[in-house]
């Protein structure tokens, strides 16, 4: 009975400080790995309703991008991806690409069938992209 106790102890111990790192997550980590994006190119998340506070910005590897960061609360945010042209290429369409979505302290991933699916991000008042919103998918957190 003797050595219940001491093991018992120390159970409760590590069973506990596991509930409690579980519940207070103060990060997000946003993951994805999407056909087409080029090496170098930056990606931005950004709180959509305060659009200059940058909440994670990241570099393209691989097709692959990871942000890293924090938000006091669910929060509407926009993810921007340079979207870099050939040599030569004349400015008609924007330079970047792009979607809203929830941000939460939690992982996401972000899915999409090609580069080329993620809408073109247009000046305010210009053309509403968000039908195309619909090629990308968002995964992880109550809020999506």
């Amino acid at each position: 009975m003797k050595n219940f106790k001491y093991l018992l102890l120390p159970s409760l111990l590590l069973w506990c400080s596991i509930a409690f790192a579980q519940k207070t997550s103060k990060r997000f980590v946003i993951t994805a790995n999407i056909p087409g994006m080029k090496d170098g190119v930056e990606v931005r998340l950004y709180n959509q309703e305060h659009g200059s506070d940058d909440l994670a910005t990241a570099k393209v590897k691989n097709h692959s991008f990871r942000l890293v960061g924090s938000v006091t609360s669910p929060t509407l945010c926009k993810l921007e991806i340079d979207d870099v042209k050939p040599a030569g290429y004349q400015a008609v369409l924007p330079p970047k690409r792009g979607f809203s979505l929830f941000v939460e302290n939690v992982n996401i991933k972000v899915s999409a069938s090609d580069f080329g699916s993620i809408p073109l991000i247009f000046p305010e008042g210009k053309e509403n992209s968000l039908l195309k919103e619909l090629n990308v998918k968002v995964v992880g957190g109550t809020a999506q």
